[in-house]
């Protein structure tokens, strides 16, 4: 690969020599550039502009007589959506480059508008580019959590990228560091930086509270930091914590950083560009807020400078806005007059929503999603229930409803109004009363539940010893209830009758203590007392006996014979286990193994079919030694006889090979995850486990065919192989298991096969963390989907027909479990 220069691209550009003015920016020039807003804006050396919108060609501006017209423009699908854009300058060459939603960064270079290269390692949107041209490297950054080095010296960089893994969400910046090579910054949506030496991550910065969204490095030891948090930071490179903290006047989210000697320029929402001059403290580096310069446009996505004296800001409203300290490059008088109109006009207009506002007692918050830009707007009526604007939001926008809690918990902290609404509903709706009657029976406690979707007054009962998660159940069933309630209801129980358990219980006849149901405080120690005897009564299953074995006998208290306890001591028959309507039990369930999808036999076909694809291939064909390695992992999990480092880098060539060709490497991908060391180089979430999770989620949600849904099925199935795989399975369960689940619609009995497999391991993977997992987030959406799944399907009925039709009791009885478990969610 080579690279070329731009041609001449200073010969025509406007020099003026007359002397710059070292005092305010003032507006120089506005260019309508776009119909869209301008994501992506870069400036050379030379005063020229290069600026990409969402579905327009990227356009290079230069100026005429004063004024800026375009010289070339590069020409892009109208899908494309431009992100980010970089330009790399070094050796009388040049290279542009251009960040694409697919996750494609296109090259251009000399001689054509079109695209010389394409280079495709992202799995989601580019976010980010930063070409350094001392160092020779691109640096990208991705929605899909990772950043990429592109080391631009070599005749192919794709094939010798490195991939940086270890942000939880989106990377928003990139950057290098002077006079360090091999060392990297990346931003987040995380809220972290990360330092980086090749492709080992070697330090994490910590202090921003929302995404961070530019890094400027000062010299090899400090660089600045600029988030949505509306704060620049200063860092020493070598500490993990901030030097200093600076605040926008704007107090808006800053997206965007240039730096151009003691100048520095920020901006972002608001429709304010902030000026700062770098200064020398006691100890260290200082920013002073020099100049507010106020825009005609919401939003600023990216400023760079031009020279010492100039920068340009690409704004949201389609236009270049270009400013100057020097007196003889400012706008002309009725430029400045229809700027300061626009101006004026947009000021008007904030005054008069913020009036509007004030009458009807709205507030509106700008609301981004997913890492992406504030474009959803919430409307909230002060002293009105959140919980009802959060739904109506949820319906507009057509979301999520699991958003729902993060949306009143989001307003309530923002907006006084708002909590204050939600505190006084929960007075209203908790009204606790002791020793009530309840119909034709008196409970320890009652509370009234004001039910918001409908209005209706329900009563809860609950005695001391109750369950509360099976009484908010059996409440919740009784009366229609959505889900929701489930928590909530068993939540309030227990907050309310906290104090009230904790109480001594006397006999209102003896004086004694009485017998309190549940009660493990008193009497025998397994905590199951006689209510007549106050001694020990015997429960079935119950070890810690004369026996030996854990199993009495009813009548004589001793130890009876279980047939084969001595091999299967584990095995209790489960007309002895304690009966639980909320984990029924059977011979198949739950699993007692995970499913797996092995390998019976070499398929001749399978590896014909293989070559035949492999030599289809232009820019990801396999060696023959890749080849032979991959054939040899046909046999199935047997002991690996080739090299690790040969067997991945055949794999990961060949996942990249287009949706028609990547079905024998899926395959043979997920026989991969059966061996021990190719499932931890995968699946290991401190190392490649995210990104194998985010590659299989984006092949799902892209609609493949048929053969690519079974196998992506099979792939999470064999992934419980190892302990690596099953701890990636568990990161991000709240947006594989649906996409997951989705499949079993399908009339095709091999993908409800596979797409069966993976949602057994993952309930026999929650079963086993039950007991130690604290966050119930995950899990709830998991059990969301599964509903849905049981109630589009019409589970019950099926399940009611497979037990007519079977002959056996154990079948039958599995089918009734069945039906108890889906009553239990």
């Amino acid at each position: 690969m080579s690279f070329f220069r731009l041609p001449k691209m200073g010969e025509d550009v406007e020099m003026t020599e007359e002397p710059k003015d070292e005092g305010k920016f003032v507006l120089s020039a506005v260019v309508e550039a776009h119909k869209g807003d301008i994501r992506a804006m870069v400036t050379s050396p030379d005063g020229l502009i290069i600026s990409g919108s969402r579905d327009e060609p990227i356009k290079l501006w230069g100026k005429r007589a004063g004024e800026f017209d375009v010289r070339t423009q590069f020409m892009q699908d109208r899908s494309a959506n431009i992100i980010a854009i970089a330009l790399y300058e070094a050796n009388d060459k040049w290279y542009l480059f251009a960040g694409r939603r697919d996750g494609v960064i296109y090259v251009y270079s000399k001689g054509s508008t079109a695209p010389a290269f394409q280079w495709s390692r992202h799995s989601a949107s580019i976010s980010c580019l930063h070409a350094d041209n001392k160092s020779g490297v691109l640096l990208s950054g991705s929605w899909d959590n990772s950043a990429v080095v592109w080391p631009l010296h070599n005749e192919d960089p794709a094939s010798l990228s490195l991939q940086l893994v270890g942000h939880s969400l989106s990377v928003w910046t990139v950057s290098t560091i002077p006079d360090k090579t091999d060392f990297y910054l990346t931003g987040s949506a995380d809220k972290l930086i990360k330092l980086w030496h090749k492709e080992v991550n070697v330090r994490t910065y910590t202090g921003h509270t929302d995404v961070v969204r530019v890094l400027v490095p000062l010299s090899s030891t400090r660089f600045l930091s600029a988030a949505n948090d509306s704060t620049i930071r200063l860092w020493n490179i070598d500490s993990e914590a901030a030097i200093a903290k600076f605040h926008s006047v704007s107090d808006h989210y800053i997206y965007t950083m240039s730096m151009k000697g003691n100048h520095i320029v920020t901006s972002g929402e608001g429709g304010l560009i902030e000026v700062w001059k770098l200064q020398d403290g006691v100890k260290e580096k200082t920013l002073k807020n020099a100049q507010q310069i106020a825009i005609p446009s919401p939003s600023v996505w990216s400023v760079a400078f031009m020279s010492d004296d100039e920068f340009a800001a690409a704004a949201s409203d389609g236009h270049l806005y270009v400013y100057t300290t020097n007196k003889a490059k400012a706008a002309k008088p009725d430029i400045l007059a229809a700027y300061d109109a626009a101006i004026a006009n947009q000021q008007r207009t904030i005054v008069e929503q913020a009036q509007q506002e004030s009458k009807t007692k709205i507030v509106r918050i700008k609301v981004s999603l997913d890492d992406g830009p504030p474009t959803h707007v919430l409307e909230y009526e002060k002293g009105t229930d959140p919980t009802i604007t959060a739904e109506k939001f949820i319906q507009d926008y057509d979301l999520p409803a699991s958003y729902l809690d993060e949306i009143v918990d989001y307003m309530c902290n923002c907006i006084p109004e708002a909590k204050a609404a939600r505190d006084k509903k929960m007075l209203k709706n908790i009204l606790p009363m002791q020793k009530v009657k309840v119909g034709d029976r008196e409970y320890d406690y009652a509370f009234q539940i004001l039910v918001a979707e409908d209005g209706r007054k329900l009563v809860v009962a609950f005695n001391v010893g109750d369950d509360p998660d099976y009484v908010a159940q059996k409440f919740v069933e009784q009366h229609n209830l959505p889900i929701g309630y489930l928590a909530k209801v068993g939540s309030m129980i227990r907050s309310q009758t906290q104090k009230g358990t904790q109480q001594n219980f006397a006999d209102p006849f003896t004086g004694g203590g009485r017998h309190v149901p549940m009660d493990e405080s008193a009497g025998f120690q397994a905590g199951y007392d006689d209510p007549f005897t106050g001694g020990g009564r015997y429960v079935p299953g119950q070890s810690g006996s004369s026996g030996g074995e854990g199993f009495d006998d009813p009548y004589t208290s001793g130890g009876r014979y279980k047939p084969g306890s001595a091999a299967h001591a584990e095995l209790v028959p489960n007309a002895s286990q304690p009966a639980d309507k909320k984990k029924p039990r059977s011979e198949y369930v739950p699993l007692r193994e995970f499913f797996m999808f092995g390998v019976e036999q070499l398929s001749q076909k399978a590896i014909a079919k293989l070559r035949e694809l492999n030599e289809k291939q232009e820019a990801f064909q396999l060696n023959p030694e890749q080849m032979e390695g991959l054939e040899r992992l046909m046999m199935g999990p047997t002991d690996l006889s080739v090299s690790l480092e040969l067997l991945t880098s055949a794999l990961d060539i060949g996942m990249q090979w287009s949706l028609e060709d990547v079905v024998p490497i899926l395959d043979l991908f997920r026989i991969a995850l059966l061996h021990k060391e190719l499932n931890e180089y995968y699946c290991n979430v401190k190392t490649r486990g995210l990104e194998t999770l985010d590659k299989l989620t984006t092949l799902l949600i892209s609609e493949p065919p048929d053969p690519l849904r079974i196998l992506i099925c099979r792939v999470a199935t064999n992934a419980c192989a190892h302990q690596w795989g099953k701890e990636m399975l568990t990161a991000k369960m709240s947006e594989i298991v649906p996409l997951t689940a989705n499949q079993f619609k399908s009339p095709k009995a091999a993908i409800q096969l596979a797409s069966a497999s993976a949602l057994a391991n993952w309930s026999l993977l929650l079963l086993q963390k039950s007991d130690v997992v604290q966050e119930l987030g995950p899990r709830e959406d998991i059990i969301r989907a599964i509903v849905a799944l049981a109630k589009q399907r019409n589970i019950g009925s099926i399940v009611g027909r497979m037990k007519d039709a079977v002959v056996e009791e154990s079948a039958k009885n599995v089918a009734r479990d069945i039906v108890e478990m889906t009553h239990a969610v």
